[in-house]
């Protein structure tokens, strides 16, 4: 019908693109004697029920993070950055920075997993997966 008419050009109308929200994190590998701390996601949202490394928004300095490990009630034995990575997801994009932090204690606020139990057992979603390799 839209070709009789000749409006090929305006039917079938196109939504206009949404323009993804741009979210910054910092994600935290965090290791005790062989162990690795992770928390489980929302039950709804974003990668609902999946598992991941403990995050905060935003790009934290060094500042930051200590004061970030200090209300989790963790203390530094070891602080280093691995790396980077973006991940894209159909309306939001993550542009994360992770940082390797060895502790002398846990607490409860995490699971704290054996590093091959957060490869077999627990389902780390791919935006984490380059982290992941970290540990």
């Amino acid at each position: 019908m839209a070709k009789k008419e000749n409006l090929t050009a305006q039917i079938p109308l196109r939504n206009a693109k949404i323009k993804r929200r741009k979210e910054q994190k910092t994600v935290f590998l965090l290791e005790y004697q062989g162990k690795v701390a992770i928390q489980k996601r929302p039950k709804t949202g974003l990668l609902a029920n999946l598992y991941e490394f403990p995050n905060v928004e935003g790009k934290l300095n060094q500042e930051q993070i200590e004061e970030v490990l200090q209300t989790w009630d963790l203390q530094i034995s070891n602080l280093e950055k691995v790396g980077t990575h973006h991940h894209i997801f159909s309306h939001v994009e993550w542009d994360m920075i992770g940082f390797k932090v060895t502790v002398t204690n846990i607490n409860d606020v995490f699971i704290w997993a054996q590093k091959q139990e957060v490869w077999e057992k627990y389902a780390i979603p791919g935006a984490f997966s380059k982290f992941r390799e970290k540990i």
